[in-house]
């Protein structure tokens, strides 16, 4: 229905053409035209917009008075959707779309209850204890990880360096697990005992580990936007300093925490994250299961998962990563 609703004549078909569903609609560039990448913004865009109201409570549950895209993604009561996107031939812009299935909205979202509230809290059970993480920040950690990684590996990484703009292809890029194995002896313990007691001097990674650290001059962020803040902050070394065609590792090239981050034969990592109220900040570590020294490659360059099958990994769909 979303495809069939937005192919055609490539305009933002409106409620209507879906009736009795909702759907959200937006235009993106085609000139920047990674679809993984632009349905992200437009995803990450659509839930943000809870920031910007104020919930109300109806007999203790959240209902609000706008941002009905939040409202479409959110609703306890949608047990379906779907997505689709155009890149339109005579025009410079694509459409993206999705639709919901609680007919029960249509056709006004907004102040209504979202969802009914829980008596309590509930946090959601770890996978990994050793670094005292949540769950939701481990998704948080290995997702990102492995979407930077992707990225490059397809060539839609931004390079300051690169003539085209954008970092080159890689042939085996492998996709990253979270270092947590069970009887204590893993990444995620030791990337924890790094930062636990708030040392006032960086620390030097574990042995065997690279390691990307950071402070942030607040003592109060969740882990989770710590965590974000921290990775995008090393990733960004890529477009802010670049790599070039060359990917070959130098020390002083500014851009360390990049190449831990990238490096193709990394297939483990574990993160951690201290709020530490005596010196007024937040330290964020992440090591990863490989060093990579001055003259190595970071990646090796050529055809998307052309080495995939020498390691006996398939390549992911979307195509990046050795799985």
């Amino acid at each position: 229905m979303a495809h069939d609703g937005t192919l055609g004549n490539c305009t933002l078909p409106g409620d209507m053409a879906f009736d009795p569903y909702h759907s959200m609609q937006v235009r993106f560039d085609k000139k920047d035209c990674n679809i993984t990448s632009q349905t992200k913004v437009a995803l990450y865009a659509w839930w943000s917009l809870i920031k910007y109201v104020t919930v109300r409570l109806i007999n203790g549950n959240p209902s609000i008075p706008g941002a009905a895209p939040f409202i479409l993604m959110a609703t306890n009561s949608t047990t379906g959707f779907a997505c689709t996107y155009a890149l339109c031939n005579d025009k410079p812009k694509g459409v993206f779309v999705c639709i919901y299935d609680d007919t029960t909205m249509y056709p006004n979202p907004v102040n209504r209850i979202i969802y009914e509230a829980a008596a309590s809290e509930v946090t959601l059970p770890t996978t990994c204890q050793d670094d005292k993480l949540t769950q939701d920040s481990h998704d948080t950690a290995l997702w990102m990880h492995n979407y930077y990684r992707k990225l490059l590996a397809s060539g839609w990484a931004k390079d300051k360096k690169s003539e085209s703009g954008y970092a080159p292809t890689a042939k085996k890029m492998l996709a990253l697990t979270y270092d947590c194995a069970s009887g204590g002896d893993n990444g995620a313990k030791k990337t924890y005992a790094l930062i636990e007691n708030c040392p006032q001097t960086d620390p030097s990674p574990t042995p065997g580990y690279s390691l990307n650290f950071l402070r942030l001059k607040n003592y109060t962020v969740s882990e989770q936007d710590a965590l974000k803040h921290a990775i995008k902050t090393w990733w960004s070394e890529l477009e802010n300093t670049g790599l070039g065609s060359e990917t070959t590792f130098k020390e002083y090239s500014g851009i360390t925490s990049f190449a831990n981050m990238a490096h193709d034969e990394t297939d483990k990592f574990a993160c951690a994250v201290q709020n530490c109220k005596q010196n007024g900040e937040t330290l964020v570590a992440c090591q990863y299961s490989q060093n990579v020294d001055e003259g190595d490659p970071i990646y090796v360059t050529g055809k998307v998962c052309s080495g995939c099958n020498k390691l006996s990994k398939k390549c992911s769909n979307p195509q990046g990563l050795c799985e």
